[in-house]
C-alpha cells in the first residue's frame, strides 16, 4: 500500500512538471519502498516479540519478588514470635500500628499480632507513665538514633509490669518521620530483683548497725555486773580468809580471767569486722614493747618449766610510728599461744627491721615454739574464726579458736603479713611482717594500766568529798567498799543524773564519778547541764566518765560533753585510784593486793536452767553479803522496793508511746534481779527488754514477770524467816 501510495504521488509530480515518468525507475522506486515496508514489519514483529517476552518477564519478576516479600514477612513474623522481646511497627504517616504476639503475650494477652493505631498503644501504659510515653515516641521521631525508656504497662492480672522500649525511625525520600520500628522487653524480674536487693541492703545496713548497737549494750550488759563480781572477789582476796575459802576465791578469781579473754576476743573482733577499730600513729621504741610483753608472760613460762627467751638486738630496731597497743596484742596472743601449747623446751622470739626503698623498714618478728606443732592441712585453717588446729585441743588447752583470727585481722589492718610453719611434735614457727615509718621522737606511753599510781592532787582522801552518780545497786554496794578502801568516807551516791545536777549546784563536791547509762537523765545529760552552769564563775568540777560502752569513740564522746577523764566498767581499781590521784594525795605506798589490776569478766549463770530451778540461788546472794544479815536486810528490801516500782512502771507502759519507760523498767528490774541471784527473774526481763513494740507481746511478758516475781518474792520471805533477817 506504501508503494501505490507513493508511485501515484510520483506520477502527479511527473505530471505536474510535464515529465514523462518512465515505468523503469518507478518500478524500481516502487520495488525499494516494498523492500522496506517488509523490513518494518520484520523489525516491528520482532518488537512485537520482545516486548511479549518482556512482559513475561517482569511478571515472573513481579511474581519472584513478591514470593520472597511474603517469605520475607513470615520470617519477620516467625522471628518475632520467637523471640523473648516484642516487636511493633508504627506507620505514622498512616498510624498503623502492629505488635507482635510477644507483645501481646507479655501482657498477659492472647498471643497474636494485633493491628491498631499508635492510641491503642498508649491505652496499655499506666496512666502515670503516659506523659512519660509521649515524650518517648516525640524524642523517637525527632533522633536519629535509638531511643529507649521504661514504662509501666498494664497486664492483665492487674499488676503493671516495667518494660523498656526501644525504636529507631526511618525516614521518607523528603526526611519526614514515615515509620517507627521498636521493640519491648519485659524486664519486672529484673526490677523486682533490684528492689528486693535494696531491700536486702537497707535490711543488711540496718543489721550492721543493730550489731553495733548490740556490742554496744552487750558490753554495757557484761561489764556492769562484772564490775560488781570482780570487785567483790578481789576484796575477798584482800581479805583475811581461811584457806580453804581463799582457795575457792583464788579459782573463781582464775576461772573469772579466762572469761574475761572469751569476752574480749569476742569483743574485739566484733570491732574489728564492724570498722571499729582506727589505728594509732604513734612513735613508740619497739624493743621496749617486746620487753614488756615478755616481761608480762615470763612467770607464766616459769610456771610451766619453759625458757621464755627474746633475740633481738634493742639498739637495731629503729623507733617506728604505729599502734603500740595493737602491737603489743598481736605479740601477746602469739607469744602467749605458744606458750600455752608447748609442754617443754622453749619459746623464742625473734625481730629485726629492714630498710624498704621509700626509706622506711619492715619489721619481721617470729616466735618459735618446741609444741606439739601444727598439722599442714590444718596450717591455712588455723586464723579462721573459732578453728583450732584439733579439736581435741580445746579440751585440752581451752580457748575459743579468736586469738590467731583477731591477730590476723590486726596484722593485714596495719597493711601486714602473716604466716606460719609447723611440724607435728617438732613445733611451730609464726611469722608476721609490717612495714613502719620510722622516727627520731616517741611518744609517752599512756596506758595507766602499765604504770604505777602516782597522786598529784592535794587533797586528803579523808578530807575529799566525792559524789557518785550509780543506778546499780550491786554498784552501788562495790563503789561503797572502794570509797572505804581508797580511805574517802565523805561520799554520797545518787541513782540518776539529774540528781547529781542538782547535787552539783550545791557546791559540797570535790569531784563527781557519773554513770553514763542512767534512768530520768543520762550522765552525758547530766554533765551538760552542770558545765552550762559553770559558765561564768571560776568554778570547775572534775567528773569522771563511768561506762560499760566499750566501742570505739565513747571516750571522745566523754569528754566531748565535758568531762574530765573517762575509765570503763567493769572498774579497774588500780586505774580508778590512778585517775582520783589526779585531784587526791593517795599514800605513796603500793596498794593491798585486792586493788591491784581488776579485769573484766562475766559471770557464768551456771548449769541449771533459770527457769526450772528455784526462784532465787541463795549462794550468789550470799557470795555478795558474806553472811552478813544486816547487810542481807538492807539488799533484800532495796530489791522489793525498787522491783515493784519497775513492775508498776511495766504495767503503765504497755502502750507503744511508752516504749522507753517499759525498756527502762526493765533493764533496772532485771539488775536488781540478777544481782539477788533470780536469776529466771532476770531472764524474763532481758526478753521484756529487747521485746517488739508490740501490746500482746508485752502483755504475756508482764504476766511471766508478775508470776515470777510473786515467786521471787515467797522465797525471799521464806528466806528472811528462817535466816532471822533483822
Amino acid at each position: 500500500m506504501t508503494h501505490t501510495l507513493l508511485e501515484w504521488q510520483l506520477r502527479k509530480t511527473a505530471g505536474k512538471t510535464k515529465l514523462q515518468a518512465e515505468d523503469a525507475v518507478c518500478a524500481l522506486i516502487s520495488q525499494a519502498y516494498a523492500d522496506y515496508e517488509r523490513t518494518l514489519q520484520r523489525q516491528q514483529h520482532a518488537l512485537d516479540t520482545m516486548s511479549q517476552e518482556l512482559n513475561t518477564l517482569n511478571a515472573n519478576l513481579r511474581k519472584e519478588r513478591d514470593e520472597k516479600l511474603a517469605e520475607s514477612e513470615r520470617r519477620f513474623e516467625l522471628a518475632a514470635e520467637g523471640a523473648s522481646d516484642g516487636i511493633w511497627d508504627w506507620q505514622a504517616l498512616e498510624n498503623r500500628l502492629w505488635m507482635s504476639p510477644r507483645c501481646q503475650e507479655m501482657l498477659g494477652f492472647q498471643s497474636e499480632s494485633k493491628t491498631g493505631t499508635i492510641e491503642d498503644w498508649y491505652a496499655l501504659i499506666v496512666p502515670e507513665d503516659r506523659a512519660k510515653a509521649q515524650q518517648f515516641i516525640d524524642e523517637s521521631l525527632n533522633s536519629r538514633h535509638q531511643v529507649s525508656a521504661t514504662l509501666g504497662f498494664l497486664h492483665a492480672d492487674g499488676v503493671p509490669r516495667h518494660v523498656i522500649c526501644r525504636a529507631t525511625v526511618t525516614r521518607d525520600s523528603s526526611g519526614r518521620p514515615a515509620r517507627l520500628i521498636g521493640a519491648h522487653t519485659d524486664v519486672s524480674d529484673f526490677v523486682r530483683m533490684n528492689e528486693q536487693l535494696k531491700r536486702a541492703q537497707e535490711v543488711a545496713e540496718a543489721a550492721n548497725i543493730a550489731k553495733s548497737d548490740f556490742l554496744a549494750n552487750m558490753s554495757h550488759e557484761l561489764r556492769t555486773p562484772l564490775n560488781s563480781i570482780i570487785g567483790m572477789t578481789h576484796l575477798l582476796m584482800g581479805s583475811t580468809l581461811p584457806a580453804p575459802q581463799r582457795e575457792l576465791v583464788e579459782s573463781v578469781h582464775k576461772s573469772s580471767a579466762n572469761l574475761l579473754e572469751i569476752v574480749n576476743d569476742i569483743l574485739d573482733l566484733s570491732k574489728i569486722e564492724a570498722g571499729e577499730v582506727t589505728l594509732e600513729s604513734l612513735g613508740f621504741d619497739l624493743s621496749y614493747v617486746l620487753d614488756s610483753v615478755l616481761m608480762t608472760l615470763e612467770q607464766l613460762a616459769r610456771e610451766k618449766g619453759l625458757s621464755l627467751v627474746g633475740r633481738y638486738n634493742p639498739s637495731a630496731l629503729p623507733y617506728i610510728v604505729g599502734d603500740p597497743l595493737r602491737v603489743s596484742r598481736i605479740l601477746m596472743n602469739l607469744i602467749s599461744n605458744a606458750v600455752k601449747y608447748t609442754e617443754k623446751g622453749s619459746v623464742e622470739v625473734f625481730a629485726q627491721a629492714t630498710p624498704t626503698a621509700d626509706g622506711n623498714v619492715e619489721i619481721c618478728c617470729e616466735v618459735r615454739d618446741t609444741g606439739i606443732g601444727i598439722p599442714p592441712e590444718k596450717q591455712t585453717q588455723i586464723f579462721d574464726k573459732f578453728v583450732q588446729a584439733d579439736t581435741s585441743t580445746t579440751r585440752r588447752y581451752g580457748g575459743t579458736g579468736l586469738g590467731l583470727a583477731i591477730t590476723r585481722e590486726l596484722v593485714e589492718l596495719m597493711g601486714g603479713t602473716i604466716g606460719v610453719e609447723s611440724a607435728m611434735g617438732s613445733g611451730s614457727t609464726f611469722r608476721f611482717v609490717i612495714p613502719f615509718k620510722t622516727t627520731t621522737q616517741i611518744s609517752a606511753l599512756r596506758d595507766r594500766k602499765k604504770r604505777k599510781p602516782q597522786s598529784h592532787g592535794s587533797l586528803q582522801p579523808a578530807a575529799a568529798r566525792v559524789l557518785i552518780a550509780e543506778d546499780h545497786p550491786m554498784n552501788q554496794i562495790l563503789m561503797t567498799r572502794l570509797m572505804e578502801g581508797f580511805g574517802i568516807s565523805r561520799f554520797d551516791i545518787v541513782e540518776n543524773g539529774r540528781a547529781a545536777a542538782t547535787q552539783a549546784k550545791t557546791g559540797r563536791w570535790d569531784l563527781i564519778l557519773m554513770d553514763c547509762h542512767m534512768p530520768e537523765m543520762s550522765g552525758y545529760d547530766a554533765t551538760r547541764e552542770i558545765r552550762a552552769g559553770e559558765l561564768g564563775t571560776k568554778r570547775h568540777i572534775p567528773i569522771i566518765a563511768m561506762t560499760a560502752n566499750a566501742m570505739t569513740g565513747e571516750k571522745e564522746k566523754c569528754l566531748r560533753f565535758g568531762m574530765d577523764d573517762y575509765i570503763s566498767k567493769p572498774i579497774d581499781i588500780d586505774e580508778l585510784r590512778d585517775i582520783l590521784g589526779q585531784w587526791i594525795a593517795f599514800p605513796a605506798a603500793a596498794p593491798d593486793s585486792a586493788f591491784e589490776q581488776i579485769t573484766a569478766a562475766a559471770q557464768e549463770e551456771g548449769e541449771e536452767d533459770a527457769h526450772n530451778g528455784p526462784p532465787v540461788d541463795f549462794r550468789h546472794l550470799q557470795s555478795f553479803t558474806d553472811g552478813d544479815t544486816e547487810m542481807t536486810r538492807e539488799l533484800v528490801e532495796a530489791f522489793l522496793t525498787q522491783s515493784r516500782k519497775n513492775i508498776d512502771v511495766l504495767q503503765a507502759s504497755l502502750s507503744p508511746k511508752a516504749h522507753n519507760d517499759w525498756r527502762e523498767a526493765a533493764h533496772m528490774l532485771k539488775g536488781g534481779a540478777g544481782s539477788i541471784g533470780a536469776r529466771g527473774l532476770s531472764a524474763l526481763c532481758e526478753q521484756a527488754q529487747n521485746a517488739v513494740c508490740d501490746i500482746s507481746v508485752k502483755s504475756s511478758l508482764l504476766f511471766d514477770i508478775c508470776d515470777e516475781y510473786t515467786r521471787v518474792e515467797k522465797s525471799l520471805d521464806e528466806y528472811g524467816t528462817q535466816t532471822r533477817l533483822p
